[in-house]
């Protein structure tokens, strides 16, 4: 997330006019007459950020006081990598870049968490530790540790969900059957699934629009794989030798008798896998399953009916 701010008339004019400050041409020598916010997600993002704004900007000033290995053991605050900036040469060489020439800015960068605690400590007003009455020190110290270890669980989160997926990977390239199901290895398996390019194939001759998986991590935040898990633990499939022989029967009588007649059925390869796992358990699933796990109840009374229509065809 990146938030960006010009600072007012009126809070310049506040600044240039306090007592003790002194500047013969503020505007070249305030450093905040603009500012960008940066927001990543992790810590060890913020200094990727800074590697690229290093790339792109000339560095007048980096203040990095605000990090936690600045702070003394038994202190905790407020964490945040500041960095002042002016244009490059080569983008001053550009003619829509020269009028910025001589202009400053600042680029703060932080992650959530720690974005969440500087808007915290600006809602109480608490700038300095000094500002903060004395029984309140402790308690607030306590809540800035709190998010700082937060900060470093969520970056170790992330760290083991990708060992998970590297470890479901090559577990699967290996014909190890006996992974258990779970949102991780099924989105694993559905990239190297063999069958899932006839299945495809399969759906797109009937009539059904297919959504490609895309190959990386992130791809089933539009996909079904958490219902898949669900309904596997709920009829009792505990791993993929068994998910597998599950879906070893001929799927397309029943994917032609469940779409609905002259109209596409736009559908993800995750949903795909989840209505083959309908077809071949159709035993096992009603119309109250699906509903409660988010579908409408016109479909669901299509796909079931008409799957136990064709069961009892075959």
């Amino acid at each position: 997330m990146i938030e960006s701010r010009t600072k007012s008339v009126e809070s310049f004019a506040e600044k240039i006019s306090r007592p003790g400050k002194s500047y013969k041409n503020p505007l070249k020598e305030l450093s905040d007459l603009s500012g960008i916010r940066i927001i990543v997600y992790y810590n060890d993002e913020v200094e990727k950020v800074a590697k690229i704004i290093e790339e792109e900007f000339k560095i007048i000033e980096l203040e990095n006081s605000h990090q936690a290995e600045n702070y003394s053991a038994d202190k905790f605050g407020y964490l945040s990598l500041h960095n002042i900036i002016k244009l490059k040469d080569e983008r001053l060489s550009l003619p829509e870049w020269k009028s910025y020439k001589e202009f400053i800015s600042e680029i703060q960068i932080r992650t959530v968490l720690q974005h969440s605690w500087a808007a915290v400590s600006h809602a109480l007003q608490y700038k300095n530790e000094s500002d903060i009455p004395k029984h309140l020190r402790r308690k607030l110290f306590r809540l800035a540790g709190l998010f700082e270890l937060a900060d470093e669980e969520f970056m170790s989160v992330r760290n083991k969900t990708e060992m998970a997926h590297i470890n479901a990977a090559k577990a699967l390239a290996h014909g190890d059957d006996t992974l258990p199901i779970d949102k991780i290895t099924l989105s694993e398996f559905l990239l190297k699934w063999e069958k899932l390019d006839n299945i495809v194939k399969l759906m797109k001759k009937i009539g059904y629009s297919v959504e490609p998986i895309e190959d990386n991590i992130d791809y089933f935040a539009y996909d079904y794989l958490g219902s898949i898990v669900y309904h596997c633990e709920r009829i009792g499939i505990k791993n993929f030798g068994e998910l597998k022989k599950s879906l070893d029967f001929n799927p397309e009588s029943y994917l032609k008798a469940i779409k609905q007649e002259n109209m596409e059925w736009q559908v993800s390869e995750g949903f795909a896998l989840l209505l083959l796992l309908i077809g071949s358990n159709i035993d096992k699933f009603s119309v109250e399953d699906l509903v409660a796990k988010g579908w409408s109840e016109t479909t669901a009374n299509r796909v079931i009916k008409r799957a136990q229509s064709n069961a009892k065809k075959s």
